[in-house]
C-alpha cells in the first residue's frame, strides 16, 4: 500500500467516524421553513454550534472593487437585474452547446459541459469580496516584497513554459495548495483594473457562465464545501481539487514552522461564541521561478503568512464566511474578505478528477521542446500580462513607503 493510500484510508476512516455521530436536530429540515427571525443556532449532540451540511457560494463577486463602483459596497436593484439577465442569456447559449470556456490568453479550451448548469444563475449584491480595507482593494506590497518579486522575474525571464518541472505551477499539475483564499485572489489575479486576462471583460466580470456553482471571477470560494463535525474536530471537504482539512479543536499548538511547513499549511480551530475560527499557519510556497500558463500564485514564500477563516451561521440556510490574510513580509497591512454561503444538502459534490499534468510531466516538457520558439514566446507573453498589475503594485509600494517616511518625526 502506498503512502497516499494510507493517507486516504485514514481520512476515510475518520470521515466515517465523523458521520456516525448523532446530530442534534437531524430532522430540523422541516422546521427550517419557519421565519428566519424565529431561528436559533442548532447544536450538535455534544453541544457545539452545528454548521454541518453542503455550502455553496451565494453568487459571483469581483475580488477587488472595480473603479465604476468606487465608494459603493452594494449593487443597485437595476444593476442586479441587468447582471442576472446577462447571466441567463449566456447560460442559454451554453446550454444550447454553443459556448466554450475562454481560458488563459483567451484561448478556447473546454466546452459548455465544463462550465454551465441548469440551475438558475445567482447574482451577489456586493461590489467586491474585499471588505477591509474599506475601499475594496488589496493593501500595497512592501518595498521588500517588490524587490523579491523583481528577483524572481529576473530568474524567470527568457524561459519558456516548460524548461523544467519548476516552470509548471501546482494548479496545472493538479497539486492542491492552500486554496482557502483562492490563488487568483492573492494580489496577482486578473480582472477589475487589470484587464489583460482574456477571460475577463473590462469590469472584471467572468465571461463564462455564472451558474451559482461558487466559482467567483476574482476570488473563487472553491466550489461547494461539505462541513462535518465530531467531538473535538471539524472536517471541511472542498469540491475543487478534492481537498479536505481535518481541523482539531482541542487547542493543541501548531508544530514549529522550522520543522513543519507545507503547501496547504497546518490548521487549528476553536469556537468564538457561535463562530468557527480556523487558523492556517506553517505555509510553504516553493516556487523559485514564476510559473506561466495562467495560474497566478501567492507572491510570497508563506513563511510569515497567516490566514484566519471565520464561519458564522446566520440562518437556517445561510452562512457568512470571512477570511483575513496577514503577511507583513508581503502586505503593508492585513486584508479581509467576505463571502455569503447558501446551504444546499441536495447538491451532489462531484470528485475533481484532475490528472492532466501530474501524470504527464514528461509529455508536458516534450511539448515545449517540440516548438521551443513558441514556448519562449508564450513565456514572454505571460510576463507582459503580469506587467500592468506588477507595475501598479510597485507604484503603490513606493507611495506607501514615502507616506510612512513623511510621518516619521
Amino acid at each position: 500500500m502506498t503512502c497516499r493510500d494510507l493517507v486516504l484510508s485514514g481520512t476515510t476512516a475518520l470521515l466515517i467516524a465523523v458521520t456516525s455521530w448523532p446530530i442534534a436536530g437531524q430532522a430540523r429540515r422541516g422546521a427550517e421553513g419557519t421565519a428566519a427571525s424565529s431561528w436559533s443556532h442548532p447544536r450538535t449532540a455534544w453541544g457545539d454550534p452545528d454548521l454541518q451540511g453542503v455550502w455553496r457560494s451565494e453568487g459571483s463577486v469581483a475580488f477587488e472593487r472595480p473603479l465604476e463602483f468606487k465608494g459603493r459596497e452594494l449593487l443597485t436593484e437595476e444593476e442586479i437585474a441587468r447582471r442576472l439577465k446577462r447571466a441567463e442569456e449566456r447560460q442559454a447559449v451554453a446550454l444550447a452547446g454553443k459556448a466554450t470556456n475562454r481560458g488563459f490568453r483567451a484561448q478556447e479550451n473546454y466546452n459548455s459541459i465544463f462550465n454551465t448548469s441548469h440551475e438558475k444563475p445567482k447574482v451577489n449584491p456586493r461590489t467586491s469580496a474585499i471588505i477591509d480595507p474599506p475601499d475594496g482593494h488589496l493593501p500595497s506590497w512592501t518595498l521588500e516584497q517588490v524587490k523579491r518579486w523583481d528577483e524572481r522575474e529576473a530568474a524567470t525571464r527568457g524561459r519558456g513554459e516548460g524548461e523544467s518541472w519548476e516552470d509548471v505551477n501546482v494548479g496545472g499539475r493538479c497539486i492542491a495548495d492552500l486554496s482557502v483564499a483562492k490563488v487568483p485572489a492573492w494580489g496577482l489575479g486578473f480582472g477589475g483594473e487589470n484587464t489583460a486576462y482574456g477571460g475577463r471583460d473590462a469590469k472584471g466580470e467572468n465571461l463564462n457562465i455564472t451558474n451559482g456553482d461558487g466559482i467567483d471571477p476574482g476570488a473563487s470560494t472553491g466550489g461547494a464545501r461539505r462541513i462535518l463535525q465530531a467531538p473535538g474536530y471539524v472536517v471541511i471537504l472542498h469540491e475543487e481539487q478534492g481537498e479536505y482539512f481535518i481541523i482539531p479543536l482541542d487547542k493543541r499548538p501548531a508544530p514549529s514552522p522550522a520543522k513543519v511547513r507545507q503547501l496547504r499549511g497546518v490548521q487549528r480551530g476553536h469556537w468564538d461564541g457561535n463562530t468557527l475560527v480556523i487558523e492556517h499557519t506553517n505555509i510553504r510556497y516553493f516556487y523559485p521561478l514564476i510559473p506561466n500558463a495562467g495560474f497566478p500564485l501567492y507572491p510570497g514564500t508563506g513563511e510569515t503568512l497567516k490566514v484566519t477563516e471565520r464561519f458564522t451561521r446566520t440562518g437556517p440556510d445561510k452562512m457568512e464566511w470571512r477570511y483575513t490574510v496577514e503577511d507583513p513580509a508581503v502586505y503593508t497591512r492585513p486584508y479581509s474578505v467576505l463571502h455569503g454561503l447558501d446551504r444546499n444538502d441536495g447538491y451532489k459534490m462531484a470528485p475533481d478528477l484532475c490528472h492532466e499534468n501530474n501524470r504527464d510531466m514528461g509529455g508536458l516538457l516534450a511539448n515545449a521542446r517540440a516548438d521551443d520558439q513558441l514556448s519562449v514566446e508564450n513565456g514572454a507573453l505571460s510576463v507582459e500580462m503580469r506587467k500592468p498589475r506588477v507595475e501598479k503594485l510597485r507604484k503603490e509600494a513606493q507611495e506607501a513607503a514615502k507616506s510612512r517616511s513623511s510621518k516619521r518625526p
